[in-house]
């Protein structure tokens, strides 16, 4: 679980590992606890949020990159490491 400054605003992220799939997956609520958006999978070079129809998501792109330019799925002991969430406004 961490906090993050997305565009201005509190979010908070929570990560957990599917071990049967062997995929890592995100749910993203604002600081009131009110979900975002939930069950996300970790796929490596996509707009994680784009599906995320909510009022209060945040404006920018936030993709799970592959620090090696592989590509290679993530997993369990690459997020963080390898595999690092990125975040850019729209104004990057």
């Amino acid at each position: 679980r961490h906090s993050v400054d997305l565009s201005g605003t509190l979010y908070i992220l929570e990560f957990r590992f599917n071990t049967r799939g062997d995929y890592w997956i995100m749910d993203v609520f604002d600081f009131g606890k009110l979900p975002v958006i939930n069950g996300v999978v970790l796929s490596v070079n996509i707009d994680l949020l784009a599906n995320c129809s909510s009022d209060i998501k945040p404006e920018g792109v936030l993709m799970l990159i592959d620090s090696s330019g592989n590509s290679d799925p993530c997993a369990a002991e690459d997020l963080g490491g390898r595999c690092v969430l990125v975040y850019v406004t729209n104004d990057e």
